[in-house]
């Protein structure tokens, strides 16, 4: 059985943009930062990841850790930053619309142009 992580009400301080889930940054009593996502409704999305990660760690693979988690009653998964400071993860969104200026960055769903 794994363990399963309750993010305290109040510990958003950033809420990350980029994606279709909610998801925010918070920081445990330690200082280290970590990500909270929250599924989408009837997706499975939050054990999925976990099972993903879970895998990846078996097969030896680099990969970001999951944890199953609750924040204000909802199921979710958290992930440390794997970024250490100064520096920060680049999403490939980003690095594309960065060589591409017809990318689409206002387009969440179906993109299609990074194939």
């Amino acid at each position: 059985m794994y363990p399963i992580i309750t993010v305290p009400d109040d510990a958003a301080f950033l809420t990350e943009q980029l994606g279709t889930k909610q998801k925010f940054w918070f920081r445990t009593t330690d200082g280290q930062t970590f990500l909270f996502k929250e599924p989408r409704p009837n997706t499975g999305e939050d054990w999925a990841e976990k099972v993903a990660s879970e895998l990846c760690g078996l097969l030896n693979l680099p990969h970001a850790p999951y944890d199953l988690a609750i924040w204000k009653g909802r199921r979710g998964v958290v992930s440390p930053n794997f970024a250490p400071p100064p520096f920060r993860l680049v999403h490939g969104n980003e690095l594309l619309a960065k060589l591409d200026k017809n990318y689409p960055t206002q387009r969440f769903f179906h993109v299609q142009e990074h194939v």
